[in-house]
């Protein structure tokens, strides 16, 4: 990268590298707000505009826009070329001599959107001084990240990425992403992918907080769990117990046995320093966790959100309730897409299934579950059969039936349930 250009320099070595090879608009991310002087944002905008139409773009076509649009025009940014000789063919083709090697283009591309998340920086550092809303200025510093991306592609792009995700499942035994903690479930569903939307049902009593724990335990990354039913305390008793082996109840009534506090001091030296970010406000609304959550993002860079669980979760703006669960799914699948992240949101299931011979839940069983089942990319469901059958041969199993799955096959997987531990594992024969 040639270090000594600044901003303007790099402008004119940008639209001169589009003018010498046009096909380089496929690999533009730069956008005419990214441009520090205005009459260079108006050359982009004016080539912008004529790929759009379909329009021959090279040196003459477009100094012939500019010149037409110059004098039809009361806008003085046309009237930029009056102070070089040779007007607008003059001026563009200096531009073009100057992107004489071909990695100029990304090079100056790289600087132009460099120097413009500076000025933006600058631009919300001086609003909150002014007492500019914080939650607006984090949204606004984390939108800068995405200012580049594009949302239309060729299908040989579509092909390329593809392929890359294909070798990077090859080399990471089919798991791209955070793990689950449980083998066969990450070879059914591949773990957590971004920016996915992975929900977990169950009725009371089945352990979906403690699931939802072990996963996000098992990933040695910064993750946000929000939890609107257990306090902080709760959550730490929890991690403390699922971490260390030891008895949940023990923990909770300081009952401790021989080895316990041994073991507890160290689980907390091994959990010493893991970036996990509680956020247990009880009546939180949709809003107040996506800006939570962007934050949480801005600040500790989490990998992944953890919602224990949806139908507590309110939408103050929602007439009713089936509406109140469509607007809180819907920010979550939102959420996971601007955040880039697996989101991961416990949901709790109608106790219409109790009354069935068989009480396995299944998707249609979440509460207000019409809009669930469009937005999630993958649907679970845990049951514990030793729950409502006292006789059963299927103590200490729990099964996670995927109802819904994008990424692969749906059925049940079984997995060991250590209650009194709060922890999930890996079974013996537990794949489909």
């Amino acid at each position: 990268m040639n270090k000594q250009w600044q901003a303007p320099e790099a402008e004119k070595v940008f639209i001169g590298s589009i003018l010498t090879r046009p096909s380089r608009l496929l690999e533009v991310t730069a956008t005419k707000a990214s441009f520090m002087i205005e009459a260079h944002a108006t050359v982009f905008d004016v080539i912008m505009d004529m790929n759009q139409s379909n329009n021959l773009i090279d040196l003459i076509s477009v100094a012939d826009r500019l010149t037409e649009l110059n004098a039809s025009s009361k806008n003085n940014v046309y009237a930029y070329h009056a102070s070089f000789t040779g007007g607008w063919l003059h001026q563009l083709s200096n531009w073009m001599e100057a992107a004489v090697v071909d990695s100029f283009f990304y090079s100056s591309q790289e600087i132009i959107i460099r120097e413009y998340r500076k000025r933006e920086i600058t631009k919300i550092s001086y609003n909150l001084s002014e007492d500019y809303d914080a939650d607006v200025a984090i949204q606004e510093l984390m939108n800068l990240e995405v200012v580049e991306k594009k949302h239309t592609h060729t299908i040989t792009e579509a092909l390329t990425v593809a392929i890359d995700k294909v070798q990077e499942l090859a080399q990471h035994g089919g798991v791209v992403g955070l793990t689950t903690g449980l083998k066969a479930l990450d070879d059914a569903i591949g773990g957590f992918q971004s920016p996915d939307l992975y929900i977990i049902g169950a009725r009371p009593a089945m352990g979906k907080t403690a699931v939802a724990m072990n996963m996000m335990l098992s990933n040695n990354c910064a993750a946000g769990f929000f939890s609107t039913e257990q306090p902080m305390e709760q959550i730490g008793i929890r991690t403390l117990s699922i971490q260390s082996g030891v008895s949940a109840n023990r923990v909770r009534k300081a009952d401790f046995q021989n080895g316990d506090i041994e073991r507890l001091i160290s689980t907390l030296g091994q959990l010493k320093g893991r970036n996990v970010l509680i956020h247990d406000k009880a009546n939180i609304t949709i809003g107040e966790l996506m800006r939570e959550a962007r934050q949480m993002k801005f600040t500790h860079d989490i990998q992944a959100v953890y919602v224990d669980y949806i139908q507590r979760i309110k939408s103050p703006k929602a007439e009713n309730r089936r509406l109140e669960v469509a607007d809180v799914v819907t920010g979550l699948k939102t959420l996971a897409r601007e955040l880039n992240i697996p989101v991961i949101a416990l949901a709790q299931v109608s106790r219409e299934v109790t009354k069935r011979p068989d009480k396995r839940p299944h998707m249609g069983d979440l509460l207000e579950s019409g809009v669930i089942e469009q937005e999630a990319d993958v649907v679970m469901m845990l049951y514990r059969d030793e729950v409502y059958n006292e006789d059963t041969n299927e103590k200490g199993i729990i099964e996670i039936l995927i109802d819904k799955n994008r990424h692969g096959p749906t059925g049940k997987l079984k997995f060991a349930w250590i209650g009194d531990q709060m922890k999930i594992a890996d079974l013996q024969g537990g794949s489909f």
